[in-house]
């Protein structure tokens, strides 16, 4: 941890663009588990702090479960939902969603539905707050994403109201 905050440090403070940082980037790139590219190291203080960067890039690379259930989906998406686990793994858990359910954005189901559902109508009042009505339950989001990646999980259950009807723009 130290170590990567230090040549986090070193590539922020390297002339942008040159061989230097360059260097330091591939240094970097050869102890995380996905490359990354200098707009990373330009832009990340906007949605997370230094320590949350390093231990994403630390983090273990997501990968598909085939035989993932709704149980185990479930628990996971209630840890995100109820923001329990730090940043890091949080942003882990939702790559690993992703993997689950491909072409799904569950990360924009989670946290902006209006933009999942391509119709801010119907989760957001005229002032812009959240309608309290609009709020999913775990077992909706988990059924939204099974309906939409065609991926249906073992022990899913079958009476869940889904209260909005599937985007079909993306």
């Amino acid at each position: 941890m130290l170590e990567m905050t230090e040549l986090c440090n070193s590539i922020e403070r390297a002339s942008s663009g040159s061989t230097e940082q360059h260097e330091l980037i591939v240094k970097w790139n050869q102890k995380t588990t996905r490359p990354y590219e200098l707009h990373e190291f330009e832009n990340y203080w906007r949605a997370v702090d230094q320590k949350v960067f390093v231990k994403e890039a630390l983090c273990p690379s997501a990968k598909y479960v085939a035989d993932l259930t709704y149980p185990e989906a479930r628990a996971i998406l209630e840890e995100i939902c109820t923001a329990a686990l730090p940043e890091h793994l949080i942003s882990y858990y939702i790559d690993f969603l992703d993997r689950q359910f491909p072409n799904c954005r569950a990360s924009d189901l989670i946290y902006w539905p209006d933009c999942w559902f391509d119709d801010p109508s119907m989760i957001r009042d005229v002032n812009g707050a959240f309608k309290s009505e609009a709020n999913l339950t775990t077992d909706q989001i988990l059924h939204y994403l099974m309906t939409k990646s065609d991926r249906r999980l073992p022990e899913a259950f079958d009476d869940v109201q889904l209260p909005f009807p599937m985007p079909t723009k993306w």
